[in-house]
């Protein structure tokens, strides 16, 4: 495994913190940039925790404390499998998800439609459900 991409995408932004201390703790040892952090917030936030993300100057995400930024809203995964076409031409991708069978499908879909015969680009999925 070269490079690791890594999608968590939440509508509860309290559902990072059981995991964020595994994520902190590889972020920091992040060797060659092998592991990239994509978190997507898809819920609101109140008046004050806007506020405290607006203003925030610590180098750190003040949603998840990690140096990777939150993102708000729902991952553009068109633009995102066309990304990984490109700058994987020829390598096999896995993808491997567990979450909502709702978005299972929509990712499971993306991986076809990109596998890629001109760049032998190739997305195996793999998900897990329980």
């Amino acid at each position: 495994v070269e490079k690791v991409y890594f999608y968590w995408i939440s509508r509860d932004k309290n559902a990072f913190e059981w995991f964020n201390d595994v994520l902190a703790a590889l972020e920091s040892s992040n060797l060659n940039n092998f592991l990239e952090i994509n978190i997507f917030l898809t819920g609101q936030l109140n008046k004050d925790e806007i506020k405290t993300v607006m203003h925030n100057d610590s180098g750190l995400d003040q949603i998840t404390g990690l140096r990777s930024p939150t993102y708000f809203g729902r991952p553009n995964w068109k633009n995102i499998f066309a990304e990984k076409v490109q700058f994987h031409q020829g390598q096999e991708i896995g993808v491997f998800f567990c979450g909502p069978a709702v978005l299972s499908k929509q990712l499971y879909k993306f991986c076809k439609r990109n596998t890629n015969t001109a760049t032998r680009t190739r997305f195996k999925y793999h998900k897990e459900n329980f």
